[in-house]
């Protein structure tokens, strides 16, 4: 047996521990586009189109890949803070959705994407 092997055997373990206390510590939260549809249904698609086109004159184009001209390019943190703000003539939807909620609208409007 190598000397080596049981150094690198003892760093794998203790690096998956670490992966393991990270998990616990930090979950992973998945985002749920079809809760995210059906929240954009509510609120999103009178402005934004039901295919993410939109159907006010400045909405972003939500179907076309992700580019700086619809913003869908940026991290899910900016999008998030984004939509918890509102934008121009946005509304802020802090008050009415939780970030969760928001998460999953953003989840469904990636999904729009061609």
């Amino acid at each position: 047996m190598n000397p080596g092997s049981g150094v690198r055997a003892r760093n794998v373990l203790a690096g998956g521990g670490l992966l393991l206390f990270l998990m616990v510590a930090f979950p992973l939260e998945a985002a749920d586009p079809f809760d995210g549809a059906k929240l954009y249904a509510e609120s999103c698609v009178h402005c934004h189109g039901a295919t993410g086109r939109g159907s006010m004159p400045g909405a972003p184009d939500f179907s076309r890949p992700a580019d700086p001209a619809n913003g869908l390019i940026q991290g899910d943190k900016l999008l998030l803070n984004r939509i918890r703000r509102g934008g121009t003539t946005c509304p802020a939807f802090r008050p009415v959705y939780s970030d969760g909620q928001i998460m999953n609208i953003i989840a469904h409007i990636r999904r729009l994407q061609h």
